[in-house]
């Protein structure tokens, strides 16, 4: 994952940044990452990783946090 994405997602999961400005950066990216793979710049091994990465930083922005509880 780039430095970049990694400071935007520290600063989403901190709450300095909306998830709708978290989202549009993902779609930025992911557009980048397609034009890269077709004027052969990245290999599709490459592209898969870097794609996947985005959609794991994706799926996160939706989770929600994990509080642990008692069951009564």
């Amino acid at each position: 994952m780039n430095h970049e994405l990694k400071i935007l997602h520290k600063k989403f999961t901190e709450g300095e940044i909306s998830r709708q400005e978290f989202r549009t950066y993902i779609e930025v990216e992911l557009d980048k990452l397609e034009d890269e793979l077709m004027e052969d710049a990245i290999t599709p091994d490459e592209h898969i990783v870097r794609y996947n990465e985005l959609i794991a930083k994706e799926a996160e922005m939706y989770a929600e946090a994990f509080q642990p509880h008692e069951h009564i």
